[in-house]
């Protein structure tokens, strides 16, 4: 039996060593697997990473893009370093190795722990898993108690949240001028203005970010990433930012010193309030107006139109419409033209898809961008087919002038010009439906690369992991044309570097 390998690597949270923006971690993980494969010749699929991602649990864009492979019958092998690169989470590896690779006829190998699945070691492979588990939770306990001793004591800050500054005994002082922002941000929200607004309010009126506020008028030090965007725009409030103020307990001077779960019911178990570490900017009473979930009570919540003229029919080439859907459905984008059935896609099941997509196009472009390009340009003979095609459909069209003018001379009866006219016709028609399918796929090939390298030297990868889903999105891809006659969905996406 041939087998074809995916390889699979992850970067772990505590490595610090990196090297063009990539983990030497994963870098050495790849070429040891990659000559392992080599050595007992089996040959390599693709390699699949994630960076910077925990593995407690199976959630990470680059094993979840794998398992799709899988699925698809891409490869029959999977290859990792050792165990905890895969997982750490005993139950959910137990799962993967002990049903779904056989039930998908995969062969695992983890080579750190000398194993192969066609070995039949299943249970001695789980078994050190369990102890990766162990390990996990022991050092997060460990963490735990280490913060939370100090914590239960006193008010454990390093900087200053907004509107807050130390004075010359690092005694944390109300910053007045940047006091007045939270002030008008929080009594603005109470009026009825919605989080969008009141961050566009301030935009018009030049008040500077907390960013801009922090490294103009405080003169402090602040990170090149961040001393960029605000030299391009020191006004610009993020919603999230608006949104975070609103919903921080410390504006009424006390501290919420640790948050130790993302889940947010857990974390309201685990925050330790340290009482009245610092003067209050807010009342008690004007920060119990505000909900506590925004999501479910702010006018504008998550549903805005993200993706004006981004979003097109690729049937009739309109700009989908943006509008809530009645039912459950909630908001999506339509196409008006498109009759019969409803034609939309949801808003949240779009998002998720053009992210996961944007993801999937950095992660490749960082381990191997001229493999990227080569797969971009291989489209190129897109091109000679819209040629073919197109030069087939002009000859069909002369026939039928042909046809015609025969007839009208006589030269064949017009029960034969009918019949043949149809036959034509019936050409005609599926040509114009392959090239009109073709049509949003042409791509000029130096032009193409020219702006791909044009996007390769101005991608930092660090200000990419720093962007939220919507503009992450934004800044990958250029237009979307969605097929509502295909079932599933055809979705084409051309990205910003396309043309």
């Amino acid at each position: 039996m041939k087998y074809i390998a995916a390889i699979y690597a992850r970067f772990s949270a505590d490595d610090d060593a990196k090297e063009d923006g990539i983990s030497r971690s994963i870098t050495n993980q790849i070429k040891y697997l990659t000559k392992h494969l080599q050595d007992n010749n089996i040959a390599l699929y693709e390699t699949y990473y994630d960076h910077q991602q925990t593995g407690t649990n199976m959630n990470r864009p680059g094993l979840q893009l794998m398992f799709k492979d899988m699925e698809k019958g891409l490869f029959n092998t999977i290859i990792v370093k050792d165990l905890s690169r895969f997982s750490r989470n005993y139950i959910e590896a137990g799962q993967y190795l002990e049903q779904v690779f056989p039930s998908q006829n995969i062969r695992f190998i983890s080579v750190n722990d000398n194993y192969d699945s066609i070995n039949g070691e299943e249970d001695s492979l789980v078994f050190r898993n369990y102890f990766n588990t162990l390990y996990s939770k022991d050092i997060q306990k460990k963490i735990h108690r280490s913060f939370k001793d100090r914590v239960d004591k006193k008010y454990l800050v390093s900087t200053p949240i907004y509107g807050y500054i130390k004075d010359k005994d690092k005694n944390i002082i109300i910053d007045e001028d940047a006091a007045k922002i939270v002030r008008y941000i929080f009594d603005s929200y109470i009026d009825g203005k919605t989080i969008l607004q009141i961050a566009r309010s301030l935009e018009n009126q030049k008040v500077y970010n907390a960013s801009a506020h922090k490294h103009y008028d405080l003169r402090m030090k602040i990170s090149p990433l961040f001393l960029k965007r605000i030299e391009e725009n020191p006004y610009h409030w993020d919603t999230t930012v608006v949104k975070r103020m609103l919903q921080n307990y410390e504006y009424c001077g006390h501290a919420k010193n640790l948050t130790w779960s993302k889940n947010p019911k857990t974390s309201k178990e685990t925050n330790i309030i340290v009482k009245n570490t610092h003067p209050a900017i807010i009342s008690e009473e004007t920060f119990n107006k505000i909900p506590k979930s925004l999501d479910k009570n702010s006018k504008e919540r998550t549903y805005q139109n993200y993706f004006p003229r981004m979003i097109k029919c690729a049937i009739h080439k309109n700009s989908l419409t943006f509008r809530k859907i009645s039912g459950n459905i909630g908001y999506a984008y339509r196409c008006d033209e498109c009759k019969g059935v409803a034609k939309y896609i949801k808003l949240n099941d779009l998002i998720e898809l053009l992210y996961q997509d944007s993801i999937n196009l950095i992660q490749e472009i960082i381990l191997d961008k001229d493999k990227v390009l080569k797969h971009l340009t291989s489209r190129i003979a897109i091109n000679n087919d819209y040629s073919k095609l197109q030069a087939t459909l002009d000859k069909e069209n002369n026939k039928v002038k042909v046809l015609f003018e025969n007839m009208i001379s006589n030269k064949i009866s017009k029960e034969e010009y009918n019949v043949t006219l149809q036959i034509h016709k019936q050409n005609i028609n599926e040509l114009t439906k392959k090239l009109d399918e073709l049509r949003y796929q042409k791509i000029d090939l130096e032009l193409l690369k020219q702006n791909y390298e044009t996007f390769i030297t101005n991608l930092n990868i660090e200000d990419i992991f720093n962007l939220d889903k919507v503009q992450l999105i934004k800044k990958i891809i250029k237009n979307v044309f969605i097929d509502f006659g295909k079932k599933p969905l055809k979705i084409t996406i051309k990205y910003i570097f396309d043309n």
